[in-house]
């Protein structure tokens, strides 16, 4: 496997604040297609691991444009494969799957200086309720900040130890790492779910992070 740690000219920096996450499965063949070959999605019980992330970026600043601006940001994500390539043996690896913005500047930006696919789409988040509507894809959950009755620590040290993140150039796989100071996720109670981006959807688990980041 060849390697590369990715350059991304641009710098944010401000605060993570109202950060919530989804985690959910799909049959593996749902996936066919759509990623590249060269990754190969995680299975858990059978079925490829995804998750969604929700956070609201606050006063945000670019190296060069020092005006703070906000902006919501949506990701979906999916599991990799990649023990083999870590010296932990632990599959630590992601791929952006899609991801989205409620500022088209912000899209526009994001497609410029990365290969992230970023779409424009209108995003409530004001209350317990999450509603993102785009032009081909709808996601609503609600969540009660309480652990549910039931979870799975699998879900959890799985997203919690991902790390970095897979690419594919050329036929050629590369990889860049992430790197956060702290990721302190805490279990919630996700009480309705809904989602357009798969057929066969199921909900895994649902967390969110008390602290601004």
């Amino acid at each position: 496997m060849t390697k590369r740690l990715r350059s991304i000219p641009n710098e944010l920096n401000g605060r993570l604040n109202k950060v919530e996450i989804i985690a959910f499965s799909v049959p593996e063949t749902e996936l066919m297609n759509k990623i590249p070959n060269e990754i190969v999605p995680l299975l858990i019980n059978g079925r490829v691991l995804l998750y969604i992330v929700s956070v609201r970026l606050d006063r945000m600043t670019e190296k060069g444009l020092p005006i703070p601006f906000t902006y919501h940001h949506v990701a979906v994500r999916m599991c990799v494969k990649d023990k083999e390539h870590n010296y932990s043996q632990k599959n630590k690896g992601l791929y952006f799957y899609k991801s989205f913005s409620n500022k088209p500047i912000m899209t526009f930006g994001e497609n410029l200086f990365t290969k992230d696919d970023f779409e424009i789409a209108e995003i409530n988040a004001a209350g317990p309720v999450f509603e993102l509507n785009s032009k081909d894809t709808y996601i609503k959950f609600a969540l009660d900040k309480q652990p549910p009755e039931h979870i799975s620590p699998e879900i959890y040290d799985q997203i919690q130890q991902l790390d970095r993140a897979y690419d594919v150039e050329s036929q050629k796989l590369y990889v860049a790492k992430i790197t956060r100071e702290t990721w302190p996720m805490q279990w919630a109670d996700c009480y309705a779910f809904e989602t357009n981006l798969f057929i066969d959807v199921k909900l895994e688990g649902a967390f969110y992070i008390h602290d601004t980041i």
